[in-house]
């Protein structure tokens, strides 16, 4: 991952109440189209940075709290089914 995808992803994070609103009103063919659209701005961004002898981008970790979520989420799709390492 570049740090252009990581720098997208936290613009995204800092979108105003109003585009969240329309995002969560959209269907999910426009969110699939917008989704797209922030790939293929991340692709030109990296391009552009190896084009201009930058090293590649390095992604910032998730946070924690993504790995609990994760983990909590993950559990529960393998409760029962022995798929689970028995972490809490």
């Amino acid at each position: 991952m570049s740090t252009a995808w990581s720098d997208s992803v936290g613009a995204l994070a800092r979108v105003s109440a109003e585009a969240e609103a329309e995002v969560r009103e959209s269907t999910i063919e426009e969110r699939g189209r917008m989704v797209a659209r922030a790939v293929r701005a991340a692709v030109r961004i990296d391009r552009s940075r190896r084009a201009a002898g930058l090293p590649e981008g390095v992604p910032e970790p998730w946070p924690a709290s993504t790995w609990a979520f994760l983990h909590r989420h993950a559990r529960a799709a393998g409760a029962g089914t022995g798929l689970t390492d028995g972490r809490e």
